[in-house]
């Protein structure tokens, strides 16, 4: 089954006809970007990317099939009411954009396969008290330690619990709260100006500030912003209006893990120059680099 880390309902706002343009580098060691026409069905995928492996088929396309494709479809509702410069949404509705916008930073094959090695990684952690506990309950023929029984546990199994565990990821409560009662607006760009995007598309701060904010392009003409204060808004929503659009553009691309995209070929000069060439590291990137150091995933911010 074709998973799409980049849902086809957003990666639609570029399409011209029947297609958008997907830029990439397509050589392995190549810095040629070379421009693509795809479909939104054709791109932002991977094969069996949430698949629970060894499981039925009933069951191993449970992820997709009952949490993303069920949040991808309110949030493509929210999208649309916010295009219609409707941005008074309903609670559910506001809910389930910014789950999709949580989603984008933890469901691409880099976020799921760090997400996997961390979660592996913290399970065969056993702390004092986990200790404790398997020595009251352990059969004689059990392992001696719990640490010697969470190594016995496949690895498959363990990557299934990882993948069920990504709902509960996405669903961050202090990030889900935060988000939903930040100030929301819709920005536009000058006439000459446009938006690009990526399969990293989300510029970010850290929740809490005062000057805390998320902007994400929700189509050519269109960037989603949510900030923290509304006059912080207003004021980047006046930025980009003048020259502030550029910037957009260019951190979005820089921060693409592999694909950019646009309604034309005509930007693949500005391709050719930032994409991906400062990567935004998955959302555990930091674990994964050094995961005998890190921080337990309690602590993702």
């Amino acid at each position: 089954m074709k998973n799409h880390y980049i849902p086809k309902f957003y990666l639609k706002r570029w399409i011209v006809g029947d297609h958008l343009i997907e830029f990439a580098r397509r050589q392995p060691g190549s810095q040629k970007v070379t421009p693509m026409r795809r479909t939104p069905a054709a791109t932002g995928y991977k094969e069996g990317l949430y698949d629970f492996t060894g499981l039925p088929p009933a069951k191993r396309h449970h992820l997709e099939k009952v949490f993303f494709q069920m949040l991808d479809s309110k949030a493509a509702d929210a999208l649309l009411l916010m295009e219609n410069r409707k941005e008074v949404l309903t609670a559910e509705l506001r809910q389930a954009w910014v789950m999709f916008l949580l989603s984008l930073l933890a469901r691409h094959p880099d976020d799921i396969d760090a997400f996997k090695a961390v979660y592996i990684r913290d399970f065969n952690r056993a702390s004092h008290a986990e200790q404790a506990a398997y020595e009251k309950a352990r059969g004689a023929d059990d392992p001696a330690t719990a640490k010697e029984f969470f190594a016995s546990i496949g690895r498959e199994f363990l990557q299934n619990m990882a993948l069920n565990n990504v709902p509960r990821l996405i669903f961050h409560e202090r990030a889900v709260l935060s988000l939903m009662n930040m100030h929301w607006l819709v920005a536009a760009p000058p006439p000459h100006g446009y938006f690009l995007t990526s399969d990293r598309p989300t510029i970010r701060t850290f929740l809490g500030n005062d000057d805390s904010h998320w902007l994400v392009p929700i189509g050519p003409k269109r960037l989603f912003v949510a900030a923290k204060k509304r006059d912080y808004g207003a004021r980047i929503r006046d930025v980009v209006a003048a020259q502030g659009w550029k910037e957009v553009n260019r951190q979005v691309v820089r921060q693409a893990v592999s694909f950019g995209y646009a309604d034309d070929e005509l930007h693949l000069p500005f391709f050719q120059k930032h994409l991906s060439v400062a990567k935004r590291p998955s959302m555990f990137w930091s674990f994964v680099s050094n995961p005998e150091t890190a921080p337990p995933l309690e602590r993702v911010p």
